[in-house]
């Protein structure tokens, strides 16, 4: 499975009446298998020239900033999921590939 999202768009000059001379986008490919996000950039690569021609651009993909995904410890869904009934909160298991803050949690508490 592969998510996506362009979570930014930097235009310049950014205003209403001017037409841009250029466009950021800062975009996201995730997936929990390496191979999925690996065989997703290459297609990305191999199809960027194309759609930039036929868009009358040029495009370029810029540092790539590849993070691998990872599962979160058992212990820490099993006490995050005992407050939300402490609480009386409803709950639902959900893969994410996004991470945040839980990332740094799951690489400090595993071992409590």
């Amino acid at each position: 499975m592969l998510y996506t999202s362009v979570a930014r768009v930097g235009v310049s000059p950014n205003s209403p009446n001017i037409v841009p001379e250029s466009a950021v986008l800062f975009a996201k490919l995730r997936a929990p298998e390496p191979n999925m996000l690996t065989w997703s950039e290459a297609q990305l690569r191999a199809a960027l020239p194309d759609l930039a021609a036929k868009a009358q651009v040029e495009a370029e993909i810029v540092a790539v900033d590849r993070r691998p995904a990872g599962k979160f410890d058992p212990r820490l869904i099993a006490l995050s999921q005992a407050a939300a009934d402490d609480f009386g909160y409803a709950k639902m298991q959900l893969d994410t590939i996004a991470g945040h803050d839980a990332v740094d949690v799951n690489a400090v508490l595993p071992g409590w």
